[in-house]
C-alpha cells in the first residue's frame, strides 16, 4: 500500500469493518483481458467472506473457470469539504482482500451460512431453509490469503 500511514493490519479493526459494511465489490477474472467487478451482499463469518448468488449466470460460470477473486468493502464513508476545492477529500474505513472461491455444496452447511445472512440483513433470523430454496442458491466462501485495512480521516 502506497499510503502506509493509512494501512491497518489489526485483525480486530478489520473484522469490525467487515461486520459493519453492507455490501462488497467482488473482482473476478473475466472472459477477456478485463476483470469483472460485481457488487454483492456478504457476511464476514469465522474469518471468511460468505456470499450468495443465483446458481447460474456469468459470475458463476467465470468463477468455476477461475476461482481466484479479490474483494473490497467500505464503511463510514463521508465527504470532507473545505473552502478550497483542493482541500476536499473522503473519510472512510475500507478492507481489501483476495483468495480462492469455494462453492458450498452440502445442504447443512448452506443452511447454516444462509442463516448468518438472515441475521445480518433480515429483521428476524431464519433457522431452516427449505431444500428447494437451497437447491436454487449458490453459497460461496472466500478464506482470504491476504487482507488489509485502510483508514482515512478517522482515529484508530
Amino acid at each position: 500500500m502506497h499510503r502506509t500511514d493509512k494501512e491497518v493490519q489489526d485483525q480486530g479493526w478489520i473484522d469490525a469493518v467487515l461486520k459493519k459494511a453492507l455490501f462488497c465489490h467482488l473482482a473476478i477474472p473475466g472472459d477477456d483481458e478485463y476483470p469483472c467487478l460485481v457488487p454483492m451482499n456478504f457476511v464476514w463469518y469465522e474469518g471468511r467472506l460468505i456470499l450468495h448468488s443465483s446458481p447460474v449466470g456469468d459470475k458463476i460460470r467465470l468463477l468455476k473457470n477461475n476461482p481466484h477473486a479479490s474483494f473490497a468493502v467500505e464503511s463510514d464513508i463521508d465527504l470532507v469539504t473545505d473552502t478550497n476545492v483542493c482541500g476536499y477529500g473522503m473519510r472512510y474505513r475500507s478492507v481489501i482482500g483476495r483468495g480462492t472461491v469455494r462453492f458450498v455444496e452440502e445442504y447443512k452447511e448452506k443452511n447454516r451460512l444462509l442463516k448468518v445472512f438472515s441475521e445480518k440483513y433480515a429483521s428476524y433470523p431464519v433457522d431452516n431453509f427449505f431444500q428447494d430454496k437451497l437447491d436454487n442458491v449458490a453459497v460461496l466462501v472466500i478464506k482470504p490469503i491476504s487482507i488489509t485495512g485502510k483508514n482515512s480521516g478517522y482515529p484508530l
